[in-house]
């Protein structure tokens, strides 16, 4: 009788527990998902804003420098970043950031702060990769004549460089502001559609004696 009493309860906890360690496993993949989401976002970011603050010193550096083979290996230094850097890291921060609101309370939407983020990202990645990248191409072929100062082309192409490295780092300053601060609360495109909350009261319909539902 004991020994049937045991087997029973082993099988009982048995079945009982098998759940909850699911549940708790699958918990855990998730916390250990959302982690490795976590430090591939910061690394991307980080390393998108690094690239940025890389690509404006070195446009400064092409800038003001009198040597011609200088401002070449400036702009050539400042194409290869753009080309192997500077995309797949936006990138990166783009797909990772998505995901991460997706998989938490913040979503896509349904925050000022991380609709901004989104917007102000996909923006900074079009302008680098569109403009930004063929000021770069156009300025490398330039200043490999040595008589690029007396091109007019040449100098309007250092000074929109210029401006849009300013612009690119200062976005992705903002960007990291956004990222700590999170300002502005809830946008209106917060959808609700989640059941009654446990402990909330639910309707039920009760016949009266009439025989309609109240």
């Amino acid at each position: 009788m004991e020994l049937a009493a045991s087997s029973r309860g082993r099988a009982a906890g048995f079945r009982w527990g098998c759940p909850h360690r699911t549940m708790a496993a699958m918990k855990g993949a998730s916390k250990r998902g959302k982690r490795t989401l976590d430090f591939f976002h910061y690394v991307t970011s980080v390393g998108w804003l690094g690239v940025g603050f890389c690509q404006l010193a070195l446009n400064v550096i092409a800038l003001t420098s009198e040597d011609p083979s200088l401002r070449h290996a400036a702009h050539a230094i400042t194409h290869i970043f753009d080309r192997a850097l500077l995309i797949a890291l936006g990138t990166g921060s783009l797909v990772s950031g998505a995901l991460l609101g997706l998989k938490t309370k913040w979503g896509l939407v349904r925050y000022w702060w991380v609709l901004a983020k989104l917007v102000l990202t996909v923006a900074a990645l079009v302008f680098g990769g569109v403009w930004m990248g063929g000021w770069i191409g156009e300025a490398v072929t330039r200043s490999s004549v040595p008589t690029g100062l007396s091109d007019p082309a040449y100098l309007a192409l250092r000074d929109q460089l210029m401006a849009g490295s300013i612009s690119t780092v200062l976005t992705l300053v903002f960007m990291t502001f956004l990222s700590v601060f999170k300002p502005w609360g809830r946008t209106w495109f917060r959808r609700d559609n989640r059941p009654f909350a446990r402990g909330s009261p639910v309707a039920v319909p009760v016949e009266t004696p009439s025989g309609r539902r109240a």
